[in-house]
């Protein structure tokens, strides 16, 4: 054995070990970020209406991101599987707006009012969201009809956003 070479110790080199521990403790403090960034607490009024039109922004992105989808597949435009994915991620984005708001707790009845207020439109926009995927993956056809209501819901939750944000 060479002078100075590093024991090897049970779990690699002292370095290995060390290297092993940063990664680790990085991996821990980014899952602790990024959960907390998910849903936090909102302990005014002001702090859960900020929530809340951010909810509504996210829902109309994803509601007009529907329709354009649904027209460029009723027009041809654009591959079934193209329109398919593209339905389906938006209506993971506005089912994670929602359950990320739905989580958050109100701090007092006004912001219960807000909440009774946003959370019906919303529901009914990630419901349209979901039949036009389903209709987008079977090829249903006309999706620009299936995905119409969405054109009102997103105009409400817009008017919502500009009225509180």
């Amino acid at each position: 054995m060479r002078a100075n070479a590093i024991r090897e110790l049970p779990g690699g080199t002292p370095r290995q070990r060390r290297d092993r521990s940063r990664t680790a403790s990085g991996l821990l403090i980014t899952l602790l970020l990024v959960s907390a960034a998910c849903t936090g607490p909102a302990r005014t009024t002001s702090a859960y209406q900020s929530k809340a039109v951010d909810t509504a922004d996210e829902v109309v992105s994803a509601s007009r991101t529907v329709l354009l989808a649904a027209q460029l597949g009723d027009e041809g435009r654009s591959f079934a599987p193209t329109i398919s994915v593209t339905v389906a991620d938006a209506e993971t984005d506005a089912e994670t707006a929602r359950d990320a708001f739905t989580s958050v707790q109100p701090p007092n009845a006004e912001s219960d009012n807000l909440r009774a207020a946003l959370l019906p439109t919303v529901q009914d926009a990630c419901d349209v969201i979901g039949e036009v995927r389903i209709a987008a993956r079977r090829a249903d056809g006309d999706l620009s009809q299936v995905a119409a209501p969405l054109g009102q819901l997103a105009d409400e939750l817009d008017a919502f956003s500009t009225r509180y944000g």
